[in-house]
């Protein structure tokens, strides 16, 4: 078995080998955005590894100094030259429901995973919009948005600087057969990454705050009304993420 990295460059394409597996792209986006779906996808289609995955995760993420964690929400410092990058996120409305209600996506341990910065600079709305749900702990519904924001602040102003080498994939796209096959199709001429055959993908409950892709969840999220949030909540989307932002990546304002 290898026990050292072997940089790879095919066709044009720039890969690591690493114990006999190819590592070929890095991944990133905030949790219950399909971070997860979309790297299953890509290892089952095309057999390749995310990158994120060579850096050893042995302080506490997030570090874009040290770690390449795919829930980072600032450019990691460790990024390889040359490796493609895919992003993606999803609707704010939709996703701000997902981390308070879905069981384990946004526990005390979430909140305090991105340091210190939205609990001290925004302390008073922070603890204004406090929700205490049953079974998901303490979550604070500002600091998550301002996050969110955070995050494309950072990785859109990413990908309009690198748009060769980066895939921006909207988490509502991934629901339709053809726009999933429309979606690897640019992957794999943009990469240069080998041919494939797309399989029919079946939507696993690959973690614990997933839940089965039935018919009427494909519904709601087509739809894209939050049918739990408070009204507050849903006033603060556009708030906190601006109407530009939303126009941009094609969110209606609710």
């Amino acid at each position: 078995m290898l026990d050292h990295e072997i940089e790879i460059e095919k066709d044009g394409a720039k890969y690591i080998m690493k114990d006999h597996k190819y590592y070929a792209y890095y991944q990133f986006g905030l949790q219950r955005t399909g971070t997860t779906i979309i790297d299953r996808m890509i290892r089952d289609n095309f057999k390749f590894n995310k990158a994120n995955d060579l850096t050893p995760h042995t302080v506490k993420p997030p570090n874009a100094d040290l770690l390449t964690w795919k829930h980072e929400l600032n450019v990691p410092k460790l990024l390889r030259p040359g490796l493609p990058v895919v992003l993606n996120h999803k609707n704010p409305y939709t996703w701000l429901e997902s981390m308070i209600y879905r069981r384990g996506a946004s526990n005390g341990a979430w909140q305090n995973t991105y340091g210190e910065t939205y609990k001290t600079q925004n302390q008073w709305e922070r603890n204004k919009t406090r929700i205490d749900v049953e079974a998901n702990g303490t979550c604070y519904p500002d600091q998550m948005l301002r996050c969110y924001k955070h995050w494309f602040n950072t990785w859109l102003k990413y990908y309009d600087e690198n748009k060769e080498t980066t895939m921006l994939i909207k988490w509502e796209h991934l629901l339709y057969k053809d726009l999933r096959e429309d979606i690897f199709d640019e992957m794999w001429k943009k990469f240069n990454w080998p041919e494939y055959e797309f399989p029919e993908y079946t939507w696993a409950m690959h973690s614990g705050s997933s839940q089965p892709m039935t018919k009427d969840r494909i519904a709601y999220y087509v739809k894209s009304v939050p049918t739990q949030l408070e009204q507050r909540f849903i006033d603060m989307v556009p708030k906190i993420m601006g109407e530009d932002l939303m126009n941009r990546l094609g969110y209606s304002i609710l």
